[in-house]
This record gives structure tokens, C-alpha cells and sequence, in this order.
């Protein structure tokens, strides 16, 4: 760990075999009218052209410090490698399939007041190919501690809650959340609810974090056995999820606190996922419109 944050800003972005829209991503970075940063690429054992596109960048702009690992680290490890070596007092991640406004970063670090952990724009959805296929506008917890903490735990996976991750950070604070970030596919979720602990999430639409969609909408229905329905019926991959808070450290009082969190959202988790598989087996499920979230 750096430890000496001697500048205002660190951007980092983890990358792995991300040629295709890698020019993009760190173009948009270099076009911000905030350009007073270090740009951290760190290269996870890429074996496609990302070296190559890479080292051209850092050779033409003094901001780009291009590190190359001698082995695979994993998503997370990469995202956590990053930030240890940040030497920006704010810190932010970069995917390298998307891309930013060019007023990202100056309007969310004019954000970053007393009291806020996180400052976040609009999340763009775009297609693979670089489509608008919807908006979705995040809402701010500005709220007391423990309400902030049960209204982000109650927000909706589906509902883009995990794109705060690429929000604004203050680095030291950040630092003490990584712990919780791991291998697993959902800590995502544990991170910015720890992040959270330590201040307000305050958001703007002046400026939008273009996010590439995986397409998911075209992944084909499984089929399984009774076993796999009444794991689905059980909800017992949400429930596998929510077991990752359990290891978050506090008081005993947090403690009951998260239990209590936990239950609730089970019991919400399992309400909601039922009544939508029932309402689209009748036809009569309407997903929410992109840009038609509730203001909370």
C-alpha cells in the first residue's frame, strides 16, 4: 500500500483481454475537464492487444502509470490491487468496457462535501454495440446511518444499486472496506453497503457512467429438476448472497441490527422473486421502464 496520498485524484481501471472497447474507456478518462489525476491501468494477464494499447497510451500522457501482472489476480484482487497502490485522496474505478461524460469527475468530486462517502451520477445502459437502450437514475441516501444502511439493503439487486461502485471515493476510507470485497460474484454488494457506513451516497443527473449491458436479457431459460425449482421457489442463491454480510464488523448493536436487516430482506427477496415468476407465468408482469425508478 502506497500509504502517502500526495494527490487529489486516482483513477484506476482493472482490465483483463479488453481490447474491443478498451480505446473508448480510456479515452473517455483522458477527455475529463477535471484533469488534475494519476490514471492507474492495471493489466490482469491480459493476452490479447491490452498491453499493446496500453503502453501506447502511457507513452503519449504522463498520467497513465500502465501495470502489467505477472499473473492473474482475479477480478477482485485486480480492483483491490488498484486501489492499494492509489496515491489520489479520491479514488475512483473505471471499467474498461465503459465510459464516462467528460464532466464525470468534476461533477462528482464537487460532491464529495462533509459527510459523503460516495458521489454518483446516471447510469446510460447501452448495448454491446454502444446502443441507448434506457437510463436509470440512482437516488441519493443522505439519510441518518442506520436508515441509509436498511434503504440500501432493501433496494433491489436488479435496480443497478452495485454501479455505485464506480462512483467517487474518498481512498483511506475506501481502503477499510476492501476486506469485504472477495472471489465471490455478490460482494460487490457487501462492499457499498459497508462503504455506506461510513457516510452519505449522493447523487446528480448532471453527468452519466455509460455502462455496456451483458446482455442478459438473452440468456435462455434453465431447465432443472425439482431440486433446482425448489431452490428457485426458496430463493437460495439470494439466500446464499445475504449469508456474505454476515462477516461485516461491529458492535453488537450493528450486529442485531444486520440480523435484522438480513431477515427482512429475505422475506422481501422471497415475496418479490414469487410474485414476479407467478405474474409473468400470467402474462401480467411489467417490468419498470429505465429511467421510471422511484426516487427513494
Amino acid at each position: 500500500m502506497k500509504g502517502n496520498l500526495t494527490i487529489p485524484l486516482t483513477v484506476g481501471m482493472p482490465v483483463r483481454n479488453g481490447g474491443t472497447n478498451l480505446i473508448q474507456a480510456i479515452e473517455s478518462i483522458l477527455a475529463q475537464t477535471f484533469g488534475d489525476f494519476e490514471f492507474l491501468i492495471s493489466d490482469n494477464d491480459s493476452d490479447d492487444d491490452t498491453e499493446r494499447i496500453c503502453r501506447d497510451y502511457a507513452a503519449r500522457d504522463p498520467r497513465i502509470r500502465y501495470h502489467r501482472q505477472p499473473v492473474n489476480l482475479g477480478a477482485a484482487g485486480n480492483f483491490k490491487w488498484l486501489v492499494h497502490e492509489a496515491r489520489g485522496s479520491y479514488f475512483m474505478w473505471a471499467a474498461a468496457d465503459d465510459y464516462f461524460d467528460s464532466c464525470w469527475i468534476e461533477v462528482t468530486l464537487a460532491l464529495m462535501t462533509e459527510g459523503t462517502a460516495v458521489a454518483f451520477g446516471m447510469v446510460n445502459v447501452i448495448s454491446p454495440q454502444g446502443e441507448t437502450t434506457g437510463q436509470i437514475r440512482i437516488p441519493s441516501l443522505t439519510h441518518r446511518g442506520p436508515v441509509r444502511l436498511a434503504r440500501m439493503m432493501m433496494w433491489r439487486e436488479y435496480e443497478c444499486k452495485c454501479n455505485i461502485l464506480y462512483g467517487m471515493h474518498r481512498t483511506a476510507a475506501l481502503r477499510l472496506s476492501l476486506p469485504y470485497f472477495t472471489p465471490y460474484l455478490a460482494s460487490d454488494q457487501v462492499l457499498v453497503f459497508d462503504i455506506l457506513r461510513h457516510g452519505q451516497l449522493r447523487c446528480t443527473e448532471e453527468a452519466s457512467l455509460h455502462k455496456r449491458s451483458g446482455g442478459l436479457g438473452d440468456k435462455q431459460p434453465q431447465v432443472g429438476g425439482a431440486g433446482y425449482h425448489l431452490s428457485r421457489l426458496l430463493c437460495l442463491k439470494e439466500a446464499k448472497d445475504l449469508v456474505h454480510y454476515l462477516p461485516l464488523k461491529g458492535s453488537l448493536v450493528f450486529k442485531a441490527f444486520l440480523w435484522s436487516l438480513l431477515v427482512m430482506k429475505y422475506a422481501t427477496v422471497l415475496v418479490d422473486n414469487n410474485l414476479r415468476r407467478v405474474l409473468k407465468a400470467c402474462g401480467l408482469w411489467r417490468p419498470v421502464p429505465f429511467g421510471a425508478l422511484p426516487q427513494r
